[in-house]
This record gives structure tokens, C-alpha cells and sequence, in this order.
């Protein structure tokens, strides 16, 4: 599960760093909040993928 975590995880940290890098030379209130709430939802979707994946690990196996 780990491993699922790292692949949502790594390009998702790349796309934050790479707004935050794009943004730095024109940060204006657009921009700002722009980049506010795409880190706002990069978070739930790293806090969302890691409940499930803990989750996942404490699943009992149903196959036969």
C-alpha cells in the first residue's frame, strides 16, 4: 500500500512545488488563492488515499 501512496504522492508534491515555483515571480491575490486551494485539495487527496491504504491493511482476506 505504500506504494500506492507514493505514486498519488510524488506527482502530487512535483505539481505543488512546480505552482508554488511558477508563482513566485507574479504573486498576486488570484494567484494566491489559486494556489491555496490547489494545495487544499492536494492535502485531502493525500489525507483521503492514506486513510483508505490504513484501511486496506486491515482487511482480513475473503478468498477461499
Amino acid at each position: 500500500m505504500a506504494a500506492v501512496f507514493a505514486l498519488v504522492f510524488v506527482p502530487g508534491l512535483a505539481a505543488v512545488l512546480f505552482m508554488l515555483g511558477g508563482a513566485k515571480g507574479d504573486l498576486s491575490f488570484g494567484t494566491a488563492m489559486a494556489t491555496t486551494v490547489f494545495v487544499a485539495l492536494a492535502a485531502g487527496v493525500f489525507s483521503g488515499l492514506l486513510r483508505l491504504s490504513q484501511r486496506w491493511e486491515d482487511e482480513k482476506p475473503t478468498g477461499t
